[in-house]
């Protein structure tokens, strides 16, 4: 090992290049670079280092550290051909130079230190993924991103970024993995392979079949977004040049349920925006975008019940902004937290690479309230030993180190349930400047109730509390699912006085919010799923869960799902290929449930139903009610679901014969 030392310049070049030996744990030796040898010298210039070449080196890593025993030796230059490299900076103070010979096998050693140990480099000229670009300056390292591609120029590869699809990992010919179909099948929505790029679309398909982009979901409704789409226009299908694709998604066009904001990329390139609400859509306008295929929607939450949909244009060089402006005047039933694309109008037109971005909000804590989160009002169903768990998904963002911790309070004292307090329930959270998702199980909460949740979050340093959020009225009890047709939706008139509502009774509405139970406990403002769609009046759900509680000594929670004048033969069987579709009685039934995300199996369901099958004589309609008991059962996971079913009351205006058959059948 030599030192040569230019006092005019400053520079000090240790010439440390030495053959790499096999670990021992290896069973052959790699045929990595014999060594190089003390041949690293400056030429006269000052600036260009050379050595000489070696045989099998492949390449040649150069290293460069401001210590003189090469202890700080960072990645200068990366995998040259060349045996010359030339430093562009000129040092106010020495350098230590150190280069090592590299081929496919291996990096040979870069020497040893004075003592005698393995010179190791503070950051390696390393590709661990072997696209060819250096482990220290990839934006994706660990996978190959050769092209550096960052499709929303986060700094972060699009291999990596989870909130970007690319599809070069998918199998042509399949479906695409992290995206599940909703509202039916379409066997046609495959990857494909469009010139070199992989991507997805529908070449037919049934109409409103959604394919939900799974990890792209937002953590709480109406949440800020930001997306970016590349499309490609697949040549010779004119006039079927449809993309469609949704933003806070929930549900489907094919099951008439729930709604979204809706932009398609039509035949002529076109953009066209508008509001879906079950099946029903509302035109907010279009926009047109320069060539390319490159686009990207901002969405933003604005005041009251408004919001905004900002289209972008990529002209080659830079993001052209608001090509298009779509205001929302009213969107308090745009509740999804889903991107998706849909088999509307059409195909063909593929999407190539989608990213989506939900923004966090200003708050630096907030409770995620989804039916199958947390929400005011929400009744958990208790176990065999009378308690609950309760999840608590939340999002949060903290500087440094943080704490989360929540109790359970009695809502009317504000008394924390013995075993519930802030010391019993935390867990710690790694920083998270720009936000984070995250959850807390609030194991074996009793039930009872009314319950407050407070939840808080400390810094963990200076234990100051930097943030809060609760949810009120929540409890632990017992959940009954009602179906049937008009008795039990309640069709038989109003009744003064109506029956009064008690805090110890829930109700998930139609709207899918839950709230205190009151007539009409089926009502059809704000309908989410529309197969269910009805104005009733007061029905005898109220009535039956204060029944059950004072009996019982829990609260009752009531989950409607009827619909009036529907037979039990045809219009509630189960549809063995997808049996939560919305688009049916009894799918929306059971999804309504689901959703919910319990722990424990629902307590039960009652059925009010019968004048739709008068005709069918006893046995048939027994059959039919056997085999919807024991749907019911599977479905929700309980073979010892409580099925109360209301025998079919007698109307001295019909077929009193044929009417008795069906009260014969339910007595059975």
């Amino acid at each position: 090992m030599g030192v040569c030392g230019w006092k005019e310049t400053n520079f000090v070049v240790s010439a440390i290049v030495v053959l790499a030996l096999l670990g021992a744990s290896l069973p052959m030796p790699a045929a990595v670079p014999p060594e190089v040898g003390a041949t690293l010298r400056f030429e006269a210039d000052g600036s260009t280092l050379v050595w000489d070449a070696v045989a099998g080196a492949e390449r040649y890593n150069l290293y460069r550290g401001l210590m003189a025993d090469g202890s700080d030796l960072d990645c200068l230059v990366f995998r040259t051909s060349q045996t010359s490299a030339n430093d562009p900076d000129r040092p106010v103070s020495l350098f230590t130079y150190v280069v090592a010979a590299w081929n496919v096998d291996g990096e040979g050693s870069l020497g040893q230190t004075t003592d005698g140990r393995e010179r190791l480099p503070r950051i390696r000229c390393s590709d661990d993924d072997g696209d060819g670009i250096r482990d220290d300056r990839d934006n994706c390292p660990g996978l190959s991103n050769a092209l550096q591609i960052d499709h929303d120029l986060d700094g972060e590869g699009d291999p990596c970024d989870l909130q970007t699809y690319t599809f070069e990992t998918d199998v042509v010919g399949t479906r695409p993995a992290d995206m599940t179909q909703d509202g039916g099948v379409a066997l046609d929505f495959i990857v494909r392979d469009y010139q070199g790029d992989l991507g997805v679309a529908y070449a037919s398909g049934p109409v409103g079949v959604h394919d939900v982009f799974d990890r792209l979901s937002a953590a709480r409704a109406q949440q800020d977004l930001d997306v970016y789409l590349d499309t490609y226009e697949v040549p010779g299908f004119p006039g079927t040049e449809v993309l469609t694709f949704e933003l806070w998604s929930e549900g489907t066009f094919a099951e008439n349920a729930g709604g979204g904001i809706q932009v398609q990329v039509v035949a002529d390139g076109r953009f066209l925006a508008r509001i879906r609400s079950a099946q029903d859509l509302v035109d907010l306008g279009d926009a047109v975008l320069p060539s390319g295929g490159r686009s990207r929607l901002r969405l933003r939450k604005g005041p009251n019940e408004t919001s905004t949909l900002h289209l972008d244009g990529w002209d080659g060089t830079s993001w052209q902004q608001d090509r298009g402006v779509f205001e929302i005047t009213d969107d308090h039933r745009l509740v999804g937290r889903r991107l998706s694309m849909a088999s509307h109008d059409g195909g063909r037109r593929a999407v190539v690479r989608v990213t989506g971005n939900a923004l966090f909000p200003e708050t630096d804590l907030f409770i995620r309230r989804t039916p199958d989160g947390v929400m005011d009002w929400k009744l958990y169903q208790r176990g065999a030993d009378d308690t609950a768990p309760i999840p608590v998904p939340f999002s949060y963002r903290s500087a440094g180190a943080a704490r989360i911790e929540a109790r359970i309070v009695d809502s009317t004292s504000g008394t924390p349930l013995l075993g519930h307090d802030f010391p019993d329930h935390n867990k710690a959270l790694a920083a998270a400047p720009a936000g984070r998702t995250s959850e807390l199980l609030l194991s074996s909460v009793p039930a009872g109730g009314n319950y407050d949740l407070e939840m808080r979050l400390v810094d963990v340093e200076s234990g100051v509390f930097l943030a809060e959020d609760s949810v009120s009225e929540i409890a632990v009890g017992d959940v009954i699912l009602a179906a049937g047709q008009s008795n039990m939706s309640g069709f038989s008139g109003t009744i003064v006085p109506a029956e009064p509502p008690v805090d110890n009774v829930h109700l998930f509405g139609n709207d899918y919010l839950w709230k205190r139970g009151a007539e009409p406990m089926d009502s059809g403002v704000d309908q989410v799923d529309q197969v269910s769609a009805d104005n009733p009046f007061h029905s005898l759900m109220l009535r039956f869960a204060k029944e059950v509680s004072a009996q019982t000594g829990f609260p009752v929670a009531i989950i409607p799902a009827p619909l009036g004048g529907t037979n039990l033969h045809t219009q509630w069987q189960r549809r063995d290929s997808d049996p939560t579709h919305r688009g049916t009685l009894y799918g929306s039934a059971i999804h309504r449930v689901l959703v919910q995300g319990y722990a424990e199996p629902i307590r039960g369901v009652i059925w009010y139903q019968g004048e739709s099958d008068v005709g069918r004589g006893v046995d048939l309609y027994l059959a039919d009610l056997e085999g919807l008991v024991a749907d019911f059962r599977a479905d929700l996971a309980n073979p010892d679901l409580f099925f109360g079913n209301c025998q079919l009351a007698t109307n001295l205006g019909a077929n009193l014969d044929n009417w008795i058959q069906i009260q014969e059948a339910q007595r059975r």
